[in-house]
This record gives structure tokens, sequence and C-alpha cells, in this order.
């Protein structure tokens, strides 16, 4: 069984990157969102093909 993960991040993406670099992990990461436009795991997710969001922070 795989698990669908969605990432939370605002920055570099450290984790994220961790957790799509693990060979053998039965989990896959399916969306990745930040509130900081300049964020380089929106990045990431650009080069793996994973949807990436980037939510307003001003929207309340």
């Amino acid at each position: 069984m795989e698990f669908h993960l969605g990432c939370l991040a605002s920055g570099y993406g450290s984790n994220v990157e961790a957790i799509l670099n693990t060979e053998g992990l039965e989990a896959s990461v399916k969306v990745i969102i930040s509130n900081n436009p300049g964020a380089r795991v929106l990045n990431l997710g650009k080069e793996r093909n994973i949807p990436i969001y980037c939510l307003n922070q001003n929207n309340t």
C-alpha cells in the first residue's frame, strides 16, 4: 500500500527533498503547498512534475 503525501513548506524544502530522495519509501508526494512564492521547495515540485500551490498569505 502506497501512501499519498501532501507537503507544506515555506522555504528551502530540505525535509520534502529528503522524502523525495528516499528510495524504497512506500509513499509519494502528490502536492506541495507553500505560502512563499520564492520558496525553493516550489522548484523541487516543478522539477519532478508534482502539482504546486502558493497561497497568498495576505488573504484571511
